[in-house]
């Protein structure tokens, strides 16, 4: 369900867009600007929010960190969700 609104401002005013609460409490945790995320971490956190939706889990950030590190990219701009060894893949 996107019930929660992320609010984006900018030189050119303030956006606001429909997220799962799963994306906010990611990006809370994480201390993440969305625009640091990378689209497949925007893809896996969707899936999982959706497969607790639609099998009624309760999937949260410790079985999500559990799963998967944290990592990010050379220059340090932007920040994806890697899976940890010898783990499976949730989505």
């Amino acid at each position: 369900m996107l019930n929660h609104r992320l609010a984006l401002i900018s030189g050119e005013g303030c956006h606001s867009f429909p997220v799962q609460l799963l994306l906010c409490e990611f990006l809370r945790q994480t201390r993440l600007c969305p625009t640091q995320l990378s689209t497949n971490s925007y893809r896996i956190l969707n899936g999982i929010a959706e497969l607790n939706r639609r099998l009624g889990l309760n999937l949260g950030l410790a079985k999500i960190f559990h799963q998967y590190s944290l990592g990010q990219n050379e220059d340090g701009w932007v920040y994806y969700l890697r899976i940890r060894r010898r783990r499976e893949k949730i989505i």
